[in-house]
């Protein structure tokens, strides 16, 4: 078969308009593979089948391209312009139902068949390019037609001429401008051309700030702002909430000067017009005191779930507690909001509650300041059980010097709950520090006892009942070692700290054994912290008349190190191996 004669394309091989494969009328056969074996064959066939409907289908499009009455056997002919284009119903009514409809409406109305369709809204050429995609799949656009075409393809309701139009347009260079950016969108809109639009969006994302800063981005319609907003961008994401707010003010103000209505809720008016916009707002790259400040006299806009959101996705590292403030504020608002509507007694502490376990284990206290829970969060204690209480003070972020301060803290909360609970439970032979010791069991690995001062420690911490585990003490140990220029104090420090310790357990019948010697529990007590003392640097008074006194025996290693001390200090080993003798005495 012949190749197929393009008459109605311009045959100019350089025409960049064109959009269709010059391959598509190719009829010439392919060479048959002779080779093929008969795991092809199918295959094969498939071709063929998909060849003849192609060739058929072509035959079609001869007659209707030659456009002759007396071999085309035509049976409905339209008329543009004073021309006529004559074509078969059945090829229209098969691809498009308007088309189908059209021509039963000739029918029941009893139209004369021979008098043709005037078609008054599309030009010759405009026209005649639509027969041709339905007689063979393509037609030649131009980006002078390719808008005529697209509506012709809303209108005769042909999905494939449309994304036929849609990928021409995706590929037009120079075509969106600043001036006519805006009438490009709407058309990709209001046609539903995703691949138009979102070459359109290339153009929006490199030019965005010139759209956002321009005089026009005040009465873009919606849809407009919408499809900038959903663009990649880098944006002063601050300065765009501003416009954006902006713009929905006065879109509300037009509608409301519209309607000049004293019932106009420009509060809800605003609200409409921001809906499905600020949700694209890039909330993490602005800050949490920019959003605060922001919404801060906009409470009839927002409702509690998106401030909630906007503050979450405006969150940094370290501003835990200006989140919490703020969320706990909003929850606070919304409960009262609440109670002043409702005609029942409602505990407004209950309800806050209520509200703030939207956001509370999404928290993290943890990068909350000392000062903080405890003046802010330890003031909300309905919002908590006393566990999480307990554990949020006992895990959030202190100073070394804060240790003792927040343990003393954390008792007095413990004494309060406890102490309460007593109130109503009225239970006998009630101990408040044992209570208390297993309120905190919990906490207490939380709880760096090595950091807090020796007189804290043997006052607060012991006498109360709480007794610090071999690590703690050597830690302790090792922290007064550092700090303290006499070693002597050091040791003395933990020694009377393991000793108190020791006795208050055998007190307490914790270690209350029959045959109790007080040396041993000390020893006990100080097990993992005795190695850390460098003894070869104390006094020999002080190893006579305490160390040894009180029944410790040092290593060999540390009096051989003692025994050099002491013979560089006297400058002979007579008074050195004296002085090594003392301390060997028991």
């Amino acid at each position: 078969m012949p190749r197929h004669n393009r008459n109605h394309f311009d045959d100019d091989e350089d025409e960049e308009d064109y959009y269709g494969d010059e391959d598509y009328y190719d009829d010439d056969s392919e060479p048959e593979d002779e080779t093929a074996n008969e795991d092809s064959e199918p295959e094969n066939e498939t071709a063929m089948i998909q060849r003849n409907i192609c060739v058929l289908q072509l035959q079609k499009f001869d007659l209707f391209e030659s456009q002759n009455k007396e071999t085309g056997h035509f049976d409905v002919t339209f008329e543009i312009d004073k021309k006529f284009l004559h074509a078969h119903k059945f090829a229209l009514a098969a691809a498009s139902k308007t088309f189908q409809t059209q021509f039963s409406k000739r029918w029941t109305e009893k139209v004369n068949d021979d008098e043709p369709i005037k078609i008054q809204n599309y030009s010759y050429e405009e026209f005649l390019q639509l027969l041709c995609f339905l007689y063979s799949g393509v037609c030649k656009l131009t980006s002078d037609n390719v808008f005529s075409l697209t509506d012709m393809g809303e209108f005769y309701d042909l999905p494939l001429l449309k994304e036929y139009c849609d990928k021409f347009m995706s590929k037009l260079k120079n075509d969106v401008d600043i001036d006519n950016v805006y009438d490009k969108v709407d058309f990709a809109l209001r046609y539903s051309l995703s691949d138009y639009l979102n070459s359109i969006k290339k153009f929006i994302r490199q030019n965005f700030e010139s759209l956002a800063k321009s005089e026009q981005f005040m009465i873009f319609k919606k849809p407009f702002v919408q499809v900038m907003m959903s663009v990649e961008r880098s944006f002063d994401e601050e300065k765009l909430l501003e416009s954006v707010y902006k713009w929905a003010v006065h879109q509300a103000t037009l509608k409301k000067d519209a309607q000049n209505s004293d019932e106009f809720n420009m509060a809800v008016a605003i609200k409409n017009e921001l809906y499905g916009i600020i949700s694209d707002v890039k909330f993490a790259e602005i800050n949490l005191e920019f959003v605060l400040q922001f919404v801060a006299d906009k409470e009839l806009i927002f409702s509690t779930s998106e401030l909630y959101t906007m503050f979450y996705l405006s969150f940094h590292e370290n501003r835990e507690e200006l989140l919490f403030k703020a969320l706990y504020g909003l929850a606070e608002k919304e409960a009262k909001a609440k109670i002043a509507c409702s005609h029942n007694r409602i505990n407004l502490n209950d309800l806050i509650k209520a509200e703030a376990s939207k956001f509370l284990s999404e928290v993290n206290f943890g990068g909350m300041s000392f000062e903080f829970i405890m003046n802010f969060v330890a003031k909300k204690s309905f919002l908590f059980t006393p566990s999480e209480l307990y554990k949020i003070v006992s895990n959030c972020k202190r100073r070394q010097d804060q240790e003792a301060e927040l343990f003393k803290s954390l008792v007095k909360l413990a004494e309060d709950q406890e102490i309460e609970k007593q109130k109503e439970a009225m239970k006998d032979n009630f101990l408040l520090s044992e209570a208390v010791k297993n309120a905190l069991s919990e906490n207490l690995s939380s709880i760096k006892f090595q950091l807090m001062p020796y007189k804290f420690l043997f006052d607060f911490v012991v006498e109360k009942g709480f007794f610090l585990g071999p690590f703690d003490i050597s830690g302790f140990a090792f922290k007064s070692i550092a700090d303290s220029e006499n070693k002597e104090d050091a040791f003395k420090n933990v020694y009377y700290l393991s000793e108190k310790q020791a006795l208050r357990k055998h007190k307490d019948a914790i270690a209350n054994f029959p045959n109790f010697k007080l040396i041993d529990a000390v020893k006990l007590e100080m097990l993992q912290a005795f190695h850390l003392f460098k003894f070869s640097e104390m006094d020999v008074e002080f190893l006579k008349d305490f160390i040894v006194d009180k029944g410790f025996i040092i290593f060999p290693k540390e009096l051989r190190a003692f025994f050099m001390n002491s013979r560089a200090r006297y400058g002979n080993e007579e008074k050195a191996f004296k002085a090594v003798s003392v301390t060997l005495f028991i």
